[in-house]
């Protein structure tokens, strides 16, 4: 019978180091993932779903009367109804360019993460105080986790307007 000699420190090390080496793959991936998910918060949810396919509601105040009027007045309101169901967990809005090949000009003005529950909705709203600059087409992104996309509802052409101070 042949004997194995063993030394107890070896194996110790050897475990060691096997930890060590999948705690640093782990720190690695950990690190791709933050990356690719700070990536995908800084695209537009650029696209033309219909709020009304899933009951969402969008109330403007003041609102924006297409097609004889396109102005979009600042201060403006936008309340956002979702039903509970839908799980939203935040709602972004975004403004760019109309066009084509112009979702790379938008850019988030706003988020609402907080809602206030309404019947059978959740009810987000997004104050918008000031005009976005050049921009005439808005991009609301309602992100929810029965979605396996955000929601996207385009609102353009428009001329944004500062109101007359009462």
């Amino acid at each position: 019978m042949k004997s194995v000699l063993i030394k107890p420190g070896a194996d110790l090390r050897n475990s060691a180091h096997s930890i060590a080496k999948f705690l640093w793959l782990l720190a690695g991936l950990l690190i791709i993932a933050e990356t690719c998910s700070a990536q995908t918060a800084d695209v537009c949810p650029c696209g033309h779903d219909d709020p009304s396919q899933y009951a969402v509601k969008i109330v403007m105040d003041p609102p924006l009367k297409p097609p004889t009027e396109s102005v979009f007045h600042v201060p403006n309101q936008l309340t956002v109804y979702v039903p509970i169901g839908l799980h939203v967990t935040r709602i972004e809005l975004w403004s760019g360019l109309t066009g084509t090949e112009t979702t790379k000009t938008f850019k988030q003005l706003a988020q609402a993460t907080e809602s206030q529950r309404t019947g059978r909705y959740n009810r987000f709203q997004i104050r918008v105080d000031k005009c976005p600059g050049s921009d005439n087409a808005f991009q609301l992104g309602i992100y929810a986790k029965e979605l396996d996309h955000p929601l996207s509802v385009n609102i353009q052409p428009f001329t944004c307007k500062a109101q007359a101070a009462l």
